[in-house]
């Protein structure tokens, strides 16, 4: 479907190249992921389950290390420069750019032309959508310092999602809500257990399954890269809290004792993003969810 943008792309796209070349990288992908990377490009990924969830996923993802790492969307790698060339001018990365930009825009007629922008863009997904209601919630609260009853229910609608169906969003939607919300709300997070996985993973665990009286908890989240997991375990039962980037790359991997009930954990070189965390019991997978870093 059409759509129409105000504010032009390419000045979008420039104001973001602009901020991210004076930031450090936070994720530099070896040859193995951009190798993924080039296969979720060209559509040669395949995922069980919420097939059209999955591939929005992955391919933000994607576009997020493009972004970070502008040398991947030269000539020298083709598959990625016309992915990149192509996704730019659509839906979502429009609403990803206009999102990126709002944290450079300093005056009232700027962010109110950004919002116009943004509620011009059709969405494809879920995953699109959500994007766009959470920049959509930002942009209301600069521009009136506040959230009308209406918009306030529909960012805590999001926020109250899964975000491994939902995506990013929802924990966009649940920073946004921390400043209505008391300190350590928690949110429904309605996720089944129904083996849905977002992205593919080193991980050789067993698909989900449930315990019974098993606990755990990750907070605060979002973080700085310092969060405490709660958790419960049997006497005699081992477990492992894995994190992934968005691509699947491992990052991190904590063993779970079960004569403890609380692990510290500083990951404070982590950049800021989202990443993919999951818990193993016995080799089976108990949980997954996502943890924000935010410094």
């Amino acid at each position: 479907m059409a759509h129409s943008v105000i504010v032009s792309g390419d000045s979008l796209k420039s104001l973001y190249v602009d901020s991210v070349s004076v930031t450090p990288n936070y994720f530099v992908p070896d040859s193995t992921t951009i190798a993924y990377m080039e296969m979720v490009a060209r559509n040669r990924d395949t995922f069980p389950d919420f097939q059209d969830t999955d591939v929005a996923l992955a391919k933000e993802g994607v576009l997020r290390v493009l972004w970070d790492n502008l040398s991947l969307t030269s000539s020298s790698y083709p598959i990625l420069h016309n992915f990149n060339d192509s996704i730019s001018s659509k839906p979502m990365g429009e609403i990803m750019a206009i999102d990126s930009t709002i944290p450079h825009i300093t005056t009232s007629s700027g962010f109110s032309t950004l919002l116009s922008s943004l509620e011009a863009i059709t969405p494809n997904n879920n995953i699109e959508a959500n994007l766009q209601t959470a920049a959509e919630g930002y942009l209301n609260f600069i521009i009136n310092d506040t959230l009308t009853s209406t918009q306030l229910s529909t960012i805590r609608t999001l926020a109250n999602k899964c975000p491994s169906w939902d995506g990013d969003a929802v924990y966009q939607a649940r920073a946004l809500m921390a400043i209505y919300d008391s300190a350590g709300t928690v949110y429904s997070d309605s996720c089944s257990s129904g083996g849905h996985h977002p992205g593919k993973r080193e991980s050789d665990a067993t698909p989900i399954s449930i315990i019974q009286n098993a606990t755990f908890n990750l907070y605060p989240n979002p973080n700085n890269g310092g969060f405490t997991l709660q958790y419960q375990l049997q006497q005699g039962e081992s477990g492992v809290f894995t994190m992934y980037d968005m691509l699947g790359k491992k990052v991190a991997a904590y063993p779970l004792d079960s004569k403890e009930e609380k692990m510290n954990i500083n990951e404070s070189s982590l950049g800021n993003g989202v990443y993919l965390y999951g818990i193993t019991v016995n080799g089976s997978i108990v949980k997954e969810d996502k943890v924000v870093i935010i410094k």
